[in-house]
């Protein structure tokens, strides 16, 4: 394993800000605090017909509050952002970190979409160890990235009811959306594995 360069470890620091305040940017409501015992949360607040839909934007910190604080700004320079990340990318994979392929960031986005992540999701397994060059600040050996062709998420269903949050629309709809087929399980009317395509789970 080799060390990223400092460009590369500046270049992803400056990568998952923009990423942060994209997931605020793109929440629409407005913010509102809810304490729980000595913590508090934020959550966007909006009308849908005659109820008040609350979604869980994250724990009460100084980031999060900052972010909060500028929301609008974040609003109003989406398209600028969004430029700026491909430009960031690209000095990635010029600085040579491993890129993540398009069917796996295409599943990834539509569940961050969903609010997989936003709810406790987290990715585990060979995903998530293909993506520890740029907080580890090293370059992985290739040999050490092999792809089985599955995404493992960890569960988050207990962290949602907590914070009485859902994805929406729901995993499932995600998964057919992007042509997933549920497969059986040994969970009476519980599914856990799907495959797209064809293909293996």
């Amino acid at each position: 394993m080799t060390p990223l360069s400092s460009i590369a470890t500046s270049v992803y620091t400056d990568l998952v800000r923009l990423l942060k305040d994209d997931a605020l940017s793109g929440v629409e409501g407005k913010p509102a605090l809810k304490e729980r015992g000595d913590k508090g949360y934020w959550y966007a607040a909006r009308r849908v017909g005659t109820d008040m839909r609350f979604v869980y934007i994250g724990e009460d910190t100084e980031e999060t509050r900052v972010r909060i604080e500028r929301i609008e700004e974040l609003r109003a320079t989406a398209k600028q952002r969004r430029s700026e990340r491909s430009r960031l990318v690209r000095l990635l994979r010029a600085e040579g970190m491993t890129p993540t392929d398009r069917a796996t960031g295409s599943i990834l986005s539509a569940m961050a979409t969903a609010g997989t992540f936003r709810l406790g999701g987290t990715i585990v397994g060979t995903t998530a160890f293909r993506l520890y060059e740029g907080e580890l600040g090293i370059r992985l050996p290739l040999g050490g990235l092999a792809n089985t062709g599955d995404i493992d998420i960890a569960q988050f269903e207990k962290l949602s009811v907590a914070l009485e949050g859902r994805v929406d629309p729901g995993l499932a709809e995600t998964f057919s959306a992007l042509k997933f087929t549920p497969l059986p399980s040994l969970g009476q009317g519980r599914t856990w594995r799907w495959a797209q395509g064809g293909s293996g789970p």
